[in-house]
């Protein structure tokens, strides 16, 4: 942003507080759009979310050209290996052992009425 003061004759170059300019593409952005970095004098990484991201993707088709990046539901899908493993998951957290049946913790508290 510029101001030209005319009685001067002098530009001013104002650079606020809340912007940064990206290393990489060379614009001037708002302090929320570079991701946090606590080693920097002003807690802001140099590079901008979207460059961060291109130069992340380079390095890694850089390592490894074969590289795809999964989407979101591939990544999810991941977590699991199996039907089965799903299934035990699952019966983990309803507080069933591994056989299907009640755990030990989930009986004593079935029998004592402790369950909502």
């Amino acid at each position: 942003m510029f101001l030209f003061d005319g009685k001067w004759g002098i530009v001013f170059i104002l650079y606020p507080f809340f912007m940064q300019q990206c290393r990489r593409c060379k614009e001037f952005k708002e302090l929320d759009e570079f991701l946090n970095r606590r080693d920097r004098r002003n807690g802001k990484d140099t590079l901008c979310r979207i460059c961060h991201r291109e130069a992340s993707y380079q390095q890694k088709l850089k390592l490894n050209p074969d590289y795809k990046p999964k989407t979101p539901k591939e990544a999810r899908d991941t977590r699991f290996e199996t039907e089965e493993e799903i299934k035990n998951e699952l019966l983990t957290i309803l507080g069933y052992d591994l056989a299907g049946e009640l755990s030990v913790h989930q009986q004593f508290l079935n029998r004592h009425n402790l369950v909502d």
